[in-house]
């Protein structure tokens, strides 16, 4: 043996994630690949990367590549903060039918007002604590059903900002 194998054949996926989705009976699969920015300009990156997408659509995976510029400094606080929020939940699946309920109610919720605000009244009007309400706001994002705007630092009593992600539809839960 003693032979190595060709640099062309060689992938290099950093992460390949196993997802379940909540709503989905099948399980998804992610590969992410990590690069310094300044490399992707290298047309053998540019290369590696397209063998890597073409191979892995095969196994049904979806593909991203990821540099350290891909998550701002401030959606890093603002993931925390959510993560926070949830740390306890054991099973977020049952909570997709209260985090569709939040996400329908904020979204569409035309008013101004900080964090603990809006999440208050949505709380108030399912007789949930504003804990509760921080949590289901938390899982809503997780989820997909809502999209926190990473411009502005989640703060209580700051303004809150959500918009719906693209990918996801809230009524009726569909996935794409």
């Amino acid at each position: 043996m003693g032979m190595r194998m060709p640099k062309r054949a060689l992938m290099t996926i950093d992460f390949l994630l196993t997802l379940k989705i909540p709503g989905s009976a099948s399980l998804h699969y992610h590969a992410v690949s990590t690069k310094p920015h300044e490399f992707l300009q290298n047309p053998a990156v540019q290369k590696r990367h397209k063998r890597e997408v073409d191979s892995v659509t095969l196994w049904g995976c979806t593909h991203e590549v990821m540099t350290q510029h891909s998550v701002t400094d401030m959606e890093a606080i603002n993931n925390c903060r959510l993560f926070e929020y949830m740390r306890e939940v054991d099973d977020i699946a049952s909570y997709r039918s209260v985090a569709i309920d939040m996400a329908t109610a904020l979204l569409s919720d035309l008013t101004t007002g900080t964090c603990d605000q809006k999440i208050g009244r949505v709380s108030k009007r399912f007789g949930w604590t504003l804990n509760e309400g921080y949590r289901i706001f938390a899982i809503a994002n997780f989820l997909g059903y809502l999209s926190l705007n990473h411009e502005f630092e989640l703060l209580l009593d700051k303004p809150l900002i959500v918009g719906k992600r693209m990918a996801r539809e809230v009524q009726g839960a569909k996935y794409e």
